[in-house]
């Protein structure tokens, strides 16, 4: 099963540092046993070498009658020595390693005579002297030393030599470890997290750009880098703002100028005797004008210019359903519990009444529910029409679409009320979506944060 990847840049980055921070020490700490290791075996051959050279000069200055009592003195568990005319035979070869030959090289310079060293591939037994006075330690090795004696008799020690630290790894170790561990981590915490808090403000601060254009200007602090970001951020929040004031003052020009000629041509049709082509003109100006306001409303996004403030967002829709219901709208609303949200209550009014008309207007009635997701308020306005299809669903929501000239043939708009919508839920870091209904039909549902 693979581990769930950190999903913030903190905890990515800090995972780095500690998953890098345990091999280190790990790779240290092998390499840190293996020279202890190596350490402890020289200075137990070390150690051993002395003994045998002391313990050569010592007979060898001592009268021939001392030697049965030298020799018992001499020996214990751990070291026994013994005399023979002939060279001893090692009892087992050995494997030519470097505590043999550091041995025999100091036994040999000390001592100048011939010297022959071999250490058992098989490990010595353990002996409880030994045990208790370098601990209950790890496995020993025999080692074996024949020193050939100024009167030709050779003398024969067999000693046992640590063969790995006593006991394996320091009992502090583990405590070491983890409080050095510890240090690293917290340092690379606070490092972490002061590299990584600007992009927490760079991101806040874009999600802020997305809902008011005149939302403050982030602060120039911190590293050059930070700067240089906060400066460019500021810089397209400035472009942005002008590019929609423009847009709006053109599109705000361009409504009035058009009204003015749109007046006149109402003007003079009311003048025409009755008939079709003068219903049929009116119509046409009445259809040219309300293009001009919706395209003029969408533009200048009035969402965005509402302040925030806590309502219940479940009395605000009881409240539409029952002005739709009066009107003698097909409208209903399910039995649903007070939930007070923060919202620009006019904005998201006319987001609702826009997703009721487009209801009313494609599916022939509006059934509306309320309910809480989450950290979400979910309102849902379904139909009872033919639905949409798939591929079609966010089209729909697009300004200016209108999907199928049949479906819509006879029912007015001009494909701007789901869009005016959508536009005023992400305003309010909401968001409308369109799916069909199983049992048929389409559902509108709009969600606002609680």
């Amino acid at each position: 099963m693979m581990l769930p990847r950190p999903a913030s840049l903190f905890a990515q980055t800090l995972t780095i540092v500690a998953v890098g921070l345990l091999l280190s020490y790990g790779i240290g700490m092998w390499m840190h046993l293996g020279d202890r290791s190596r350490a402890v075996r020289a200075i137990g051959g070390f150690a051993t070498a002395q003994r045998v050279a002391n313990s050569v000069q010592l007979i060898e200055d001592a009268p021939l009658e001392w030697r049965p009592r030298l020799l018992a003195g001499l020996g214990d568990p751990g070291f026994r020595v013994a005399l023979s005319a002939t060279p001893p035979a090692a009892e087992a070869e050995g494997d030519g390693n470097d505590l043999e030959r550091m041995v025999a090289f100091y036994l040999g310079r000390r001592l100048g005579r011939r010297v022959r060293v071999w250490l058992d591939a098989a490990p010595a037994p353990q002996t409880r002297p030994m045990m208790m006075m370098m601990g209950n330690g790890g496995p020993w090795r025999r080692l074996a030393a024949a020193v050939e004696m100024k009167d030709g008799v050779w003398m024969t020690v067999v000693a046992q030599v640590p063969d790995s630290p006593p006991g394996g790894a320091p009992d502090d170790l583990p405590v070491v470890f983890l409080a050095m561990g510890a240090v690293v981590l917290a340092a690379s915490a606070w490092a972490v997290r002061r590299v990584a808090r600007p992009l927490a403000t760079l991101a806040a601060a874009a999600d802020r750009l997305g809902q008011d254009l005149d939302a403050p200007a982030l602060p120039e602090q911190g590293s050059a880098e930070m700067r240089r970001a906060a400066r460019a951020f500021n810089l397209m929040q400035d472009r942005l703002r002008a590019v929609v004031e423009t847009r709006t003052r053109m599109l705000a020009g361009l409504s009035h100028d058009l009204r003015t000629p749109l007046t006149l041509l109402r003007l003079r049709a009311e003048a025409l005797p009755d008939g079709i082509e003068r219903d049929r003109m009116l119509a046409a100006i009445a259809d040219m004008d309300a293009m001009v306001g919706a395209a003029l409303a969408f533009v200048r996004d009035e969402a965005a210019a509402e302040p925030a403030r806590k309502v219940d967002i479940a009395a605000l829709v009881q409240s539409i359903v029952d002005d739709r219901a009066d009107g003698g709208q097909p409208v209903t609303l399910a039995p649903c519990a007070c939930l007070v949200a923060s919202c620009r209550p006019q904005s998201l009014k006319r987001a609702i009444g826009n997703v009721i008309d487009n209801a009313l207007a494609y599916g022939g009635a509006a059934h509306l529910a309320v309910e809480a997701a989450g950290d979400r308020v979910r309102i849902d306005v379904c139909d009872d029409g033919p639905g949409i299809a798939e591929a079609d669903l966010e089209k729909a929501m697009q300004p200016f679409v209108r999907l199928d000239p049949a479906r819509g043939e006879g029912k007015g708009g001009i494909g701007l009320g789901l869009a005016l919508a959508k536009s005023a839920a992400h305003a309010q870091n909401g968001d409308l979506v369109l799916f069909n209904r199983p049992q048929g039909g389409l559902c509108a549902r709009l969600t606002v944060p609680l």
